[in-house]
């Protein structure tokens, strides 16, 4: 998986590295009909450094929800909906 994949980068305060060092995600639905794609999954990320209240190495877990619509072939619109553990 490529490392930029999420649309919200997650990087440490200085900028300069990535605040994730390892991630990876499962997808648990699937639904396609006419262009449009509806994916249903789990994203876990392990922390490069300290993050709010979890420490270096500690990790974070997001639910999330994604809908695409396709037009000859391209993504033509993309929505994204996720929540985190607290």
């Amino acid at each position: 998986m490529r490392s930029n994949f999420w649309p919200r980068p997650w990087r440490m305060r200085n900028g300069a590295k990535e605040a994730i060092s390892r991630q990876k995600y499962k997808i648990r639905q699937e639904i396609a009909d006419l262009g449009r794609v509806a994916l249903e999954g789990d994203w876990v990320g392990t922390l490069a450094g300290p993050f709010q209240s979890v420490p270096a190495v500690g990790q974070m877990r997001v639910f999330f929800a994604m809908f695409l619509e396709f037009r000859g072939g391209k993504i033509i619109r993309q929505r994204n909906y996720d929540c985190s553990e607290p």
